[in-house]
């Protein structure tokens, strides 16, 4: 499975419309799951797979962020990030 928080965007502009996720139910990368389940044993396999997923992205939005700075354009850009997701907010 990809996940496009590991996909290689070239250009300084990247719009993802409509984009289908592997979110629903939670399915984050096995290692990043495997992390949680160490660090925090006593959460349910929903929670921890929902933790994964969520630091997954964060660790995503982070390189994104990272990438602007080191550019020297994270002072001329906007970043604008949605998720509508909310059949995995009430899992």
């Amino acid at each position: 499975m990809r996940y496009l928080t590991n996909a290689r965007t070239p250009g300084a502009v990247l719009s993802v419309p409509r984009l289908q996720c592997a979110t629903c139910p939670a399915q984050p990368p096995p290692d990043w799951l495997e992390k949680v389940k160490q660090r925090e044993p006593g959460l349910s396999d929903k929670r921890a797979k929902l933790v994964a997923l969520i630091e997954h992205l964060d660790a995503g939005i982070g390189r994104v962020l990272a990438t602007l700075e080191r550019l020297q354009l994270a002072d001329n850009t906007l970043v604008i990030f949605t998720f509508r997701q909310r059949r995995l907010a009430r899992r």
